[in-house]
């Protein structure tokens, strides 16, 4: 028999705004690798309170505490390997938009560059991407192209 836990995702994933992030299927998915999880998935409500995961689990397998505990530590696990920086620039046109998204997907560790006209810009960063590590084995900062990207 398979029970159900529901969870706030802003209590596993607090920095990410937007549920339709790729984040959030990579959470649904280190969840559902783990034995006794049958299935992950996002309710998404209409009156503006925060979405749930909504988790599937063997109560026989896993417990409801061991179930939010490894939930928040898969989301404990993205959120120091992926950073989302956030910047308003002055408003561009959107050809200029575009240009500068196609820019941003080429820069090492930059997995998704939102780049809007209005001057907002979001890009999903992977700290563990080759190069761009915060911190190299020297105990030094990053590559310069790096933090380019910090200064957005």
């Amino acid at each position: 028999m398979t029970s159900k836990i529901t969870i706030d995702r802003t209590a596993v994933l607090p920095q990410i705004a937007d549920e339709r992030d790729t984040c959030y299927q990579r959470l649904c998915d280190l969840v559902e690798a783990r034995s006794g999880v049958d299935a992950v998935h996002l309710i998404e409500r209409e009156d503006h309170a925060p979405d749930r995961l909504c988790v599937h689990h063997d109560p026989k397998q896993l417990s409801v505490q061991d179930v939010r505990a490894l939930t928040k530590r898969a989301g404990a696990e993205l959120s120091e390997q992926y950073d989302y920086p956030f910047a308003d620039v002055e408003p561009m046109r959107p050809c200029q938009a575009r240009r500068t998204s196609e820019f941003l997907r080429r820069v090492p560790g930059i997995v998704e560059p939102v780049v809007s006209p209005n001057g907002t810009v979001r890009v999903e960063y992977d700290r563990n991407a080759r190069g761009c590590s915060p911190k190299s084995e020297t105990g030094r900062s990053p590559k310069p192209r790096c933090r380019v990207l910090m200064r957005v």
